[in-house]
């Protein structure tokens, strides 16, 4: 065997092995990816107060490209939002600050939330895998 020949097979069991390698990493990465997607899945069922039945009522009416008259009735939650804002300052010169609270309906959270990522949120290009 040449040494240029050997040389080339060891340059490809060292690639092969590097190959291995990103593979593995490709599928922990796109496990991972599954897992977070589950996550924020079940913390959004968990969120809008759905009973397995009525999520179930949901997803079905999606699948046949309908939505359910009553999904939006099924989520009737309030939520107490929190801003905190500048109230003044002591004596001291140190800032006061307090919360101000309002309840919300999660219908109205929602439409917060959808405005302030569709104008306020940087839009990133991310490739799909």
């Amino acid at each position: 065997m040449t040494k240029k020949r050997k040389r080339l097979e060891d340059e490809l069991k060292k690639l092969i092995a590097k190959k291995a390698e990103v593979e593995a990493r490709i599928t922990e990465t796109q496990d991972q990816i599954q897992e977070e997607t589950n996550i924020e899945i079940h913390e959004m069922v968990h969120a809008a107060h759905l009973t397995p039945e009525q999520l179930a009522d949901v997803l079905a009416a999606f699948r046949k490209g309908s939505i359910p008259v009553n999904a939006m009735d099924m989520i009737t939650e309030e939520e107490t939002l929190t801003k905190p804002y500048l109230a003044g300052q002591g004596e001291d010169g140190k800032n006061i600050w307090k919360d101000e609270k309002t309840t919300v309906s999660n219908r109205e959270l929602k439409s917060m939330v959808e405005f302030y990522k569709k104008d306020l949120v940087p839009k990133y290009d991310i490739p799909e895998l």
